[in-house]
């Protein structure tokens, strides 16, 4: 006899038969896009059950009251973690947990399981409890000491989202969609974004824009400066990782100005996530029997030590590294500009001069890279884009 789906809030019976049988949990994962560079930066993993109509948090809710919660919540979040193998090169992968269970033994065990979590996001899902707040910051530190980031959700909502993000010092801050609706026409919903967008910058962290449905909050947002963003416009969850549209990869290039607008000037602004790989991982003996191998897939990966800080790169496989680490030869701050890292990297040694240019905080932790190709390609749009030296200036006609 087929169960019914339940309509209503779901029993007791109804988290239990979920526990009993994974399958009726799914993962659906939904795109997070680079607005700058007009491409998908991660994926967002979702949680569904089955086919019922009953919203997640509803079930997760109904699994707190049933007494295990700590245990959906970690088949949800193993449930994600396991696709990460998925995702194209390059991308994250955020995965949601409550704030009171990220400590449960049941959700620590997952991410022992999954560890290293270099390229994952770890998203606290609701407001934090002041009186849990010291028990999640040692949380959070193991998660960090994982390889992962920590995102912070609907933040903007109340003096509480801006008090966690003093406290909690998240890596990724999302903006709650309630602001992004119509920020195009609201004078006050624009002044809350531009001004988050201001705090996550100072922080070293990255903004996301939530629930962007609209074309005319999609350009806003870019001209805003807003680095990432995630909607129904951009992409709905999809059981498969879904590349952003050609139609909409065309509209944010059209509108990107690179040569005039201020935000677009400086690495923090054209820095991108390359993965992170613990040093062990690197080093460690049973890893110095691979070495170069031609025709083999590879990407640049930063390596971290126990603090991450960055301690050199390497090209990196699905299986390991490809070869042996090479040197960081330029370092630097989101808010340096183009124009002098490109006089910086003439003078670094001719082989590494097209290597990526790691980005880290005030602290030296490690937040990002810059490609090479990227910043000749802003600053030689900026030329492009200046008046001709000759046809500003008026000729002289008279005769010697």
């Amino acid at each position: 006899m087929t169960k019914t789906q339940p309509t209503t809030a779901p029993g007791a019976s109804d988290i239990h038969d979920v526990l009993r049988d994974g399958s009726a949990l799914r993962v659906v994962l939904q795109p997070i896009i680079d607005l700058r560079l007009a491409q998908v930066a991660g994926y967002e993993a979702l949680t569904r059950f089955g086919g019922s109509p009953v919203p997640p948090d509803v079930w997760f809710a109904a699994a707190e009251l049933a007494g295990v919660g700590p245990e959906l919540e970690a088949l949800a979040m193993r449930r994600a973690l396991e696709r990460r193998a998925e995702l194209p090169a390059g991308t994250f992968l955020a995965v949601n947990v409550s704030p009171h269970l990220l400590g449960s033994s049941a959700v620590q065990t997952v991410l022992d399981q999954a560890a290293p979590l270099d390229g994952v996001v770890v998203e606290l899902t609701e407001h934090v409890d002041p009186g849990e707040r010291g028990e999640l910051l040692r949380g959070l530190a193991g998660v960090r000491s994982r390889g992962a980031r920590i995102a912070l959700d609907d933040t903007g909502t109340g003096y509480s989202g801006l008090r966690e993000i003093a406290t909690l010092k998240p890596d990724v801050v999302k903006l709650d969609r309630s602001f992004v609706d119509h920020c195009d026409t609201d004078a006050v919903k624009a002044a809350v974004v531009e001004s988050l967008c201001g705090i996550a910058h100072r922080l070293q962290a990255t903004l996301v824009a939530e629930g962007v449905e609209r074309t005319e909050e999609l350009d806003w947002l870019q001209q805003a400066g807003v680095p990432l963003a995630q909607g129904w416009l951009l992409g709905h969850p999809h059981e498969s990782p879904r590349p952003l549209a050609i139609s909409t990869v065309e509209r944010l290039r059209s509108r990107a100005d690179l040569s005039t607008a201020p935000n677009r000037a400086t690495a923090g602004a054209v820095m991108h996530w390359a993965p992170g790989v613990a040093s062990s991982d690197v080093f460690a003996p049973a890893r110095n029997a691979v070495r170069h191998r031609d025709g083999v897939d590879a990407l640049v990966h930063v390596v971290l030590d126990a603090a991450r800080r960055p301690q050199a790169l390497v090209m990196w496989a699905s299986d390991g590294p490809v070869g042996d680490p090479f040197p960081i030869t330029l370092r630097t701050l989101t808010s340096t500009s183009l124009a002098q890292l490109a006089r910086q990297i003439p003078a670094r040694p001719r082989r590494h001069r097209y290597d990526p240019v790691v980005c880290t905080n005030g602290d030296g932790t490690y937040l990002g890279v810059v490609e090479v190709d990227q910043i000749l390609r802003v600053l030689a749009d900026e030329v492009d884009a200046r008046p001709s030296s000759s046809a500003a200036r008026p000729r002289n006609t008279n005769s010697a």
